[in-house]
């Protein structure tokens, strides 16, 4: 008797591609409906697909339909293979997120719109679905997407079931209660429910939290919980972009982040390597928005294990400790292994940014970009460069990119910390704290060599650190003989008054002959020079008039001494504020209302 055999479906050409040749022609297919149409053509293509079509996820709360986010989650619950595809993440203004467009200076308005509820959150129009995923037998009522305060339905749910587990005895569940600790009936009645389903996942040989994850995809009210629950399933997750709503004391999010990076065993985010952090916009007084958020949000973060990069926008801290709590710096002091720390836009309280410095272990890239200015005695701060000098010796030794865009704008005004010629008997007028009438020397605008920076290859600095300031105090030594041999592009930043035609630092161009002349022999590696001129933005109440020319007037002896010896020289200039050069926050300002936004 003679056995026949089945030969196995012939392939195509596009099946037969190598892994090569097939990601180089998905490089082109960017839309998530097109690689799911691609990926429905055969088994083959589908298991090749995959990996891509699942690579990232991106949920929008002012954008995008909740239901999205409620169907994902549930794919990736039920199917965690499909989950570990994901590296790249990006979640943004879910929650108690204002629309711009709706309440632009009108702060409390949200809680009036009729697709708002009381506690903030966005209502989604009532349209009951069903999930597409095979639950088998199990079975929980439909779930509305409707983000509305009413919870009886739900709670009346979990009392059913947990009557049902107790004998239907009502004495029981109330002394059930009372043991328990809990202060709160509903949460109560929602832990013992998932008591409930943890058991029934267990009896069927699934995953022990799959059921009670399946009933908060599809009944949590609170976004902030389905992000937290969104992110506890993306164990692969390794690039995180996120716009996050200004938290409140409970929210899920942070609670569920803090605990999670208290066990020891935790793989949440644990493989997570760079974040991209930002506030969604704040609705403020009449003609103000604001962006900030409060670094210490990023704590949980910072400390895990793979987390190289860290890039913030308009981050904040509070400089008044009398009415705020400090930053708890000690919590994460020499704990984190992030090498590129970015501050863009930042509103921290300086002795904060300079104490920041001591979370990394050691850092590669640092990025501060900040503008300070007086606007009343507590926001003027005196010089403060060598601090930070002093706090950036710790990475000497691994510090790569340097770039400082600080535009400290000096006051007149006496008894201010940044007036150079104030006295401490004119500060004791203003403050009440004796301390604090202890402004730093003058010679702390300079932030003194950097010849210990082995490996610093970019450096962008401010004049006055290098060369000194003709208010305060000239440079101990030339700008050549301060900084590091391995540097490779130098850029030398000055400020322009808004007042005036004295945009030129009186030191630097003294300093700048002496490095063109001597750079060969003391700066081999350097290859680009540049002066860049920082022309303020002008506010709208300004009235119209001939902008100021900002060229530098000695641009002709610079450049002719440049050429002579062969550097690559230039002086810009550029009107506008200091501004990310990240897409992803650029997205976020997009917005923005210069001379009123903060």
């Amino acid at each position: 008797m003679s056995s026949s055999t089945t030969a196995p479906p012939r392939q195509s050409a596009f099946e037969q591609l190598s892994n090569e040749l097939f990601d180089n022609i998905f490089d082109y297919i960017a839309e998530p409906q097109d690689l799911d149409k691609i990926s429905r053509a055969s088994k083959t293509i589908y298991h090749r697909t995959v990996p891509r079509l699942y690579a990232s996820f991106s949920y929008r709360g002012l954008k995008h339909d909740q239901k999205s986010l409620r169907t994902f989650i549930q794919t990736i619950n039920w199917r965690p293979d499909l989950a570990a595809h994901v590296k790249i993440l990006d979640v943004r203004e879910w929650g108690d997120c204002p629309r711009l467009e709706d309440h632009v200076g009108m702060p409390g308005r949200w809680l009036e719109d009729e697709n708002e509820s009381a506690d903030g959150n966005r209502e989604e129009p009532k349209d009951e679905w069903e999930d597409e995923e095979d639950d088998g037998d199990y079975e929980i009522s439909n779930a509305s997407d409707s983000e509305s305060d009413d919870s009886s339905g739900e709670e009346t749910e979990d009392n059913d079931v947990l009557m049902s587990e107790t004998g239907n005895d009502s004495e029981d569940i109330h002394e059930l209660f009372n043991k328990s600790g809990y202060g709160d009936w509903h949460k109560f009645v929602q832990s013992r429910f998932y008591e409930v389903l943890q058991k029934d996942a267990e009896e069927r040989g699934l995953d022990r939290n799959v059921l009670v994850n399946y009933h908060k995809a599809m009944n949590e009210k609170d976004e902030s919980a389905l992000i937290s629950l969104l992110l506890s399933k993306l164990l692969n997750l390794q690039t995180l972009y996120m716009v996050v709503p200004e938290p409140h004391w409970d929210d899920p999010l942070q609670k569920m982040l803090l605990a999670e990076f208290e066990k020891e065993d935790s793989k949440v985010l644990q493989k997570l390597e760079t974040l991209y952090y930002c506030s969604s916009l704040r609705i403020g007084p009449k003609g103000h928005r604001q962006y900030y958020f409060e670094l210490e949000e990023t704590w949980p973060f910072i400390t895990l294990p793979n987390l190289k990069s860290l890039y913030t926008l308009t981050a904040h801290t509070y400089d008044d400790l009398m009415n705020f709590k400090a930053v708890d710096f000690p919590a994460v002091k020499g704990k984190s292994n992030i090498t590129t720390l970015v501050f863009d836009e930042a509103d921290l309280a300086i002795s904060d940014a300079i104490q920041a410095l001591s979370v990394p272990k050691a850092l590669e890239t640092f990025r501060w970009q900040q503008e300070i200015a007086c606007y009343s005695i507590g926001t003027c701060y005196g010089p403060f460069y060598k601090s930070l000098g002093q706090a950036l010796l710790q990475h000497k030794n691994t510090l790569r990119e340097l770039e400082l865009d600080i535009r400290h704008k000096y006051c007149r005004e006496a008894g201010h910390a940044a007036n150079p010629y104030g006295t401490i008997e004119q500060r004791r007028g203003f403050y009440r704290n004796p301390d604090d009438t202890k402004r730093n020397p003058n010679e702390y605008i300079l932030i003194g060599s950097l010849r210990d920076f082995t490996v610093l290859k970019q450096l962008s600095i401010h004049a006055e650190a290098l060369c000194g300031h003709k208010d305060w105090c000239p440079a101990t030594i030339r700008m050549i003989y301060a900084l590091p041999s391995s540097l490779e592009t130098l850029r030398i930043l000055i400020n322009k008054d808004e007042q005036g035609d004295d945009y030129q630092n009186k030191y630097l161009e003294e300093h700048a002959l002496k490095l063109m002349q001597g750079y060969k022999d003391n700066l081999p590696n350097l290859r680009e020079f540049e002066i860049k001129i920082c022309v303020p933005r002008l506010p709208p109440w300004t009235p119209a008039g001939p902008l100021v020319d900002p060229r530098y007037s000695s641009e002709q002896i610079l450049s002719s001494e440049a050429s002579d010896v062969g550097l690559n020289f230039s002086i810009n200039s550029e009107m506008k504020s200091v501004e990310t050069r990240i897409p992803f926050f650029g997205e976020q300002t997009v917005d923005r209302n210069p001379g009123r936004d903060y």
